[in-house]
């Protein structure tokens, strides 16, 4: 899998949530999403080998992103592609070489 990043692959832009939950009077857990920031990333497809080590991390995983580093995206954010029309929660980061350069992002979308 080549995990160098070319500019011209960050061709999608998605938005990173932070959930917050409150609690109503009645006893409810209200969420509610907070913008915390923007990325461009690359859709990769998970075919082979990478579909199989990425399983091994995550079962339930739908989506694999690759992205430049950053240290503040947690497994706790949420990513939202508004011209792919997905909502994804973050269910594993993988930063590539230990480097803080590229990181893997596996997602599971939500229903």
């Amino acid at each position: 899998m080549d995990v160098a990043i070319r500019p011209g692959q960050l061709r999608h832009s998605v938005n990173i949530l932070e959930i917050n939950e409150t609690q109503t009077d009645a006893g409810d857990t209200l969420e509610s999403p907070n913008q915390v920031g923007t990325a461009f990333c690359q859709f990769m497809e998970t075919t082979g080998r990478e579909f199989f080590r990425a399983k091994q991390l995550n079962a339930d995983m739908t989506h694999l992103l690759k992205m430049y580093w950053d240290s503040s995206l947690t497994t706790s954010h949420q990513l939202t592609s508004t011209d792919r029309g997905l909502t994804l929660n973050v269910e594993f980061i993988e930063n590539v070489d230990q480097l803080n350069l590229t990181m893997l992002v596996g997602c599971k979308e939500q229903k």
